[in-house]
């Protein structure tokens, strides 16, 4: 008699299934443009280990400081990925900040300083126009810079000089 072996081989295939799943998120939101990088960034979670976020923002006109469309990109360990947008209208309610602009000061005679060359930037980092005034009543002389960013937000500088008799 003889016997016979059967021998059988069962391969069994462990491949992961990967699905990026993104958490709940606000799509459109409005934002101050000095909070802009408060804005929560979206989140995605996988069954597939870490997930990697990255994004990319990019500027439309529209309104005073337009709209941001914020493009996320999600990538996990086992190569899925899955992308999401974000449209943040942004607003900006800060005034351009004033540099340059002299202490009020006293000066006898006519020992007058020049005007300051003030300048101004907005909170873009942009420059904006200074606009330059004098006016002289009585003893004193009051010197004005003001600027007026694109949102119409409007910063204003004074320098008070007083002119006293020579002794």
């Amino acid at each position: 008699m003889r016997t016979i072996f059967i021998t059988t081989i069962i391969l069994i295939s462990t491949q992961l299934q990967s699905q990026i799943a993104v958490k709940s998120f606000e799509k459109e939101l409005t934002c101050n443009v000095d909070s802009l990088r408060h804005v929560a960034k979206v989140k995605a979670t996988s069954p597939c280990g870490i997930v990697d976020i990255a994004w990319k923002d990019q500027n439309f006109s529209g309104g005073c400081a337009g709209t941001l469309v914020r493009t996320y990109t999600f990538s996990d360990q086992c190569g899925a990925t899955a992308t999401a947008e974000q449209y943040i209208s942004l607003m900006d309610t800060s005034p351009p900040v004033l540099l340059g602009v002299p202490s009020s000061v006293e000066v006898f005679g006519e020992e007058i300083p020049p005007s300051a060359q003030v300048t101004a930037m907005d909170n873009n980092k942009s420059s904006c126009e200074v606009i330059f005034s004098e006016k002289k009543e009585g003893n004193r002389i009051m010197r004005t810079w003001s600027s007026k960013d694109s949102c119409e937000n409007v910063s204003t500088g004074t320098q008070v000089i007083t002119i006293k008799p020579k002794s």
